[in-house]
C-alpha cells in the first residue's frame, strides 16, 4: 500500500524534483558550452581550411576565398590556380584613391569588384564606355579615367588600353576572369 501524503507534502515533492531538474538542464547547458569553446578555437578552425598560394594564406568558407591584403579581408569566387591567364595590367597602387568606374551586365561580376577594389579606391560608379549606348543613365567615361569594362565574347582575355581594362569571356567564365584580374592587381598572381 501507498502512504497517504497531504496536498502540501506532494506540491512540496513536485517543485523539489522540478528544481533539481532544472539545475542539471542548467548545468549540461554550462558544461557544453564551455567544451564547445575551449575544444575549438579559431586559429586551430582556420587552419583547417588554410590553403597556401606563393605565400599568401586562403582561408575557404561558404565557397569564397578570403584573404587579409594591406588590413583589410579581400574576397573572391576563385582560387588564382583556378585562373589562367597571363596578361600585365596596373596594380593596386594605380587605382588607390582614385575614382573608379565600371561597366558590367553582370551582376556578380559587379558585387566581386566592388567588394575587392571598392576598398582602396576614392569612389566607384557605374559608367558607360563612349562608344556604346546604355539603358540607364550613367555618366560617358574613356580610358582617359580609371575604366573596368566587363563585356561578354567568344574570347576570353583581359587587357589594358591607357587606364581601361577590358575583361572579356563567356558569361560563364565572367566571374573566373574577374577574379583573375583581381589578382593581377593585388600582385597575387
Amino acid at each position: 500500500m501507498r502512504k497517504i501524503i497531504s496536498q502540501e507534502e506532494k506540491s512540496k515533492k513536485d517543485k523539489r524534483n522540478q528544481i533539481i531538474i532544472g539545475g542539471l538542464l542548467v548545468l549540461v547547458m554550462l558544461f557544453s558550452v564551455l567544451g564547445y569553446s575551449f575544444g575549438t578555437s579559431d586559429e586551430e578552425t582556420s587552419n583547417l581550411n588554410a590553403v597556401y598560394y606563393e605565400n599568401y594564406k586562403f582561408l575557404k568558407s561558404n565557397g569564397i576565398w578570403k584573404i587579409d591584403l594591406y588590413g583589410k579581408e579581400i574576397y573572391f569566387n576563385n582560387f588564382p590556380n583556378e585562373t589562367i591567364f597571363s596578361n600585365q595590367i596596373n596594380l593596386l597602387n594605380q587605382y588607390q584613391n582614385l575614382p573608379l568606374y565600371l561597366y558590367s551586365n553582370n551582376s556578380n561580376v559587379d558585387l566581386e569588384i566592388y567588394r575587392t577594389l571598392g576598398q582602396f579606391v576614392q569612389r566607384m560608379q557605374k559608367a558607360c564606355p563612349e562608344n556604346k549606348t546604355c539603358e540607364q543613365d550613367f555618366p560617358t567615361k574613356n580610358c582617359e579615367n580609371n575604366f573596368i569594362i566587363v563585356q561578354e565574347s567568344e574570347n576570353s582575355e583581359i587587357r589594358q588600353e591607357n587606364k581601361c581594362v577590358f575583361v572579356e569571356g563567356k558569361k560563364e567564365d565572367l566571374l573566373r576572369i574577374t577574379d583573375e584580374f583581381l589578382f593581377k592587381v593585388f600582385s597575387i598572381k
